[in-house]
């Protein structure tokens, strides 16, 4: 059967009206990661609970054996700053931009090296554009990794570029951060709400603003470091494992507590 774009919105609008009865009859609470999800749900009118998703803080944390391994096994010199990407290799995730920053960093800072782990469909047309750009001394493109290892690549890096246009929270993002490694991210749901801009990372708006903190970061070690440090005590303080299960008991306690109430009214 094909639907028309028509019948396609009749069809979406019908399930939406559908989840929001069986919501509104069977739910005691949602829970949402993120302040612009809850904001989508106003009219289920139920109580909502922000939280976002976790990280192992222990798994994910600055390992200067795992950073000095990696980079050795890449090839970096000492003398050499990482920029790095870890996702999917999709238009929405933002790598191409990466290439473009990376074309235009390379003649004013050779000694600057890109990184980029993950695969998908746009990997072949990102291997072209960077070959086209003539980035293959600056540009390393491993594909995926296993997710025990992602960790120890996340160390090899000095700069961890986020630079997708749609993310509802950013995961990849806070595991960065709890590395320690200083984010720059494009303003997102997700993101905006992760990083505190100019002390935990940069957000940015525009591929022009994406170069102008990946240049002022790779220039700038000391700052690196002051925002890695920050960076990694707020996926501590907010996002680690532990605050985020405790968040969650006590959502979980409160809708059990109103239920019992119900039922006793």
């Amino acid at each position: 059967m094909v639907l028309t774009l028509t019948q396609l919105s009749f069809v979406n609008r019908i399930l939406l009206e559908g989840e929001l009865w069986v919501t509104k009859k069977w739910v005691d609470s949602v829970i949402v990661v993120s302040e612009a999800a809850a904001q989508e749900l106003v009219a289920i009118d139920l109580p909502t609970y922000i939280i976002p998703g976790g990280v192992d803080c222990e798994h994910w944390h600055p390992d200067p054996t795992a950073r000095k391994r990696i980079r050795s096994l890449l090839g970096y010199q000492e003398g050499n700053v990482v920029v790095g990407y870890l996702s999917r290799l999709v238009r929405s995730k933002g790598a191409m931009s990466l290439l473009k920053v990376a074309a235009r960093i390379a003649r004013l800072l050779p000694d600057v090296r890109f990184l980029i782990i993950g695969d998908g469909p746009m990997r072949s047309q990102l291997e072209r554009q960077m070959e086209e750009l003539g980035l293959q001394t600056v540009v390393t493109m491993l594909g995926p990794r296993p997710w025990r290892e992602t960790p120890h690549y996340l160390n090899a890096m000095d700069v961890f570029v986020f630079p997708s246009y749609r993310e509802a929270f950013g995961l990849a993002l806070l595991e960065a951060m709890a590395c320690g490694i200083a984010p720059v991210a494009r303003i997102s749901a997700g993101a905006r709400e992760i990083i505190t801009d100019g002390e935990t990372g940069y957000l940015i708006d525009s591929d022009e603003e994406l170069f102008q903190r990946v240049l002022e970061l790779a220039q700038d070690e000391d700052l690196r470091k002051r925002i890695g440090v920050r960076a990694r005590r707020s996926a501590q303080d907010k996002y680690s494992w532990k605050v985020i299960a405790e968040r969650t008991l006590e959502a979980y306690g409160e809708a059990i507590r109103r239920r019992m109430e119900r039922r006793t009214e």
